[in-house]
């Protein structure tokens, strides 16, 4: 956080390069009494847990079940399972529940025992949850957690809870939790009913501008783009409230929404 604080100047930026964007309907912020957080790619790299969980399970897979593997490399259990999610979209929300079916099929079609899809399930999982934040998050999460609720959505199925961020939120959501992934409103209406505030004390950040910003102001709430690595905002899209690089960032800016600067 810096050791002053950040006037925000007409024109949409702040007084510093910070990659802090403040767009024209951030004037009408209510007071924000809930911050709802996305998860993969907002608060942690996302593509090298998945990969690293993905050749985990492969390897394990390779030792229990080698008829397997030698027809099925990564890239073609992943297509196996995206058959699945179109064969059976009323599931597909639940990537979890997808990945278990997928071993169950394969395992069961080269005469393995189909138990060792749990087993092979839990170690992805664990590998899933060996995430690594980005430098910025916890520090500011630490902060934030102590002047507003903060509850985690997320498509994906990494539990909160044994990562290093574990006790920062009042409550974690996942698409398997609420029945329907983002940008279905369900995930945002749940985190709205389990801390009783409405849609415009809330605060949503995500990096993807349709299924983070656009979702979360189509069900009402305030939206910040969380922009890592400065991509460009596509041009069918209104801008969000605020464009941050970093969760200081924005730890600022809310103290400037406060304070009324």
């Amino acid at each position: 956080m810096s050791a002053h604080r950040r006037r925000l100047v007409p024109g949409g930026e702040s007084g510093q390069n910070d990659g802090l964007h403040e767009h024209s309907d951030s004037n009408h912020v209510d007071a924000i009494r809930l911050i709802t957080l996305d998860l993969d790619d907002t608060l942690w790299p996302c593509q090298p847990v998945i990969q690293a969980a993905k050749e985990a399970l492969h390897a394990w897979l390779r030792e229990r079940a080698p008829r397997l593997t030698d027809a099925h490399d990564i890239a073609s259990m992943r297509l196996h399972r995206q058959g699945i999610m179109k064969r059976e979209p009323e599931i597909a929300h639940d990537l979890g529940r997808v990945r278990h079916h997928a071993l169950v099929e394969l395992l069961e079609r080269f005469d393995y025992d189909r138990a060792l899809a749990d087993q092979a399930l839990a170690l992805f999982i664990e590998h899933r949850c060996r995430v690594e934040p980005y430098a910025d998050v916890l520090p500011a999460l630490r902060v934030l957690s102590t002047r507003y609720r903060l509850v985690s959505l997320t498509n994906g199925n990494s539990n909160i809870e044994v990562t290093p961020l574990n006790g920062l939120f009042k409550h974690s959501l996942s698409a398997a939790d609420v029945g329907a992934a983002k940008p279905d409103p369900a995930m945002f209406a749940q985190a709205l009913a389990l801390t009783d505030c409405q849609p415009n004390e809330c605060l949503h950040l995500g990096d993807d501008p349709w299924m983070d910003v656009d979702a979360a102001r189509r069900a009402g709430l305030h939206a910040a783009w969380i922009n890592r690595t400065d991509r460009d905002w596509p041009q069918a899209l209104q801008r969000p409230t605020l464009t941050i690089k970093t969760l200081d960032a924005l730890v600022d800016w809310l103290e400037g929404i406060e304070h009324g600067l």
